[in-house]
């Protein structure tokens, strides 16, 4: 990614290159979501993930979504960003 952004940049130095949108935000929501609230989000997503009928009972239910542990973004990723988006 870090090339394509250089060869971009190289084209043409008028083009504003940067990052991953999700990833910037999960790198934001980590700031914001204390461990404790996190801790008990991980809980019911587990437990719904580990029980096949109360999983079912939400799949049925209408205007659901399919639950997903949250993932640990690199924050390696967001420093090339930062350094993308305000590169001269």
């Amino acid at each position: 990614m870090d090339k394509m952004r250089d060869a971009l940049n190289e084209d043409d130095s008028s083009l504003v290159v940067y990052g991953c949108s999700v990833h910037m935000l999960n790198l934001l929501s980590l700031n914001i979501t204390p461990s404790s609230v996190m801790k008990h989000v991980l809980e019911i997503q587990k437990y719904f993930g580990n029980h096949h009928k109360p999983n079912a009972w939400l799949t049925e239910c209408p205007d659901t979504v399919k639950l997903q542990l949250p993932t640990e973004t690199k924050v390696e990723e967001s420093t090339n960003t930062h350094r993308h988006i305000y590169q001269e």
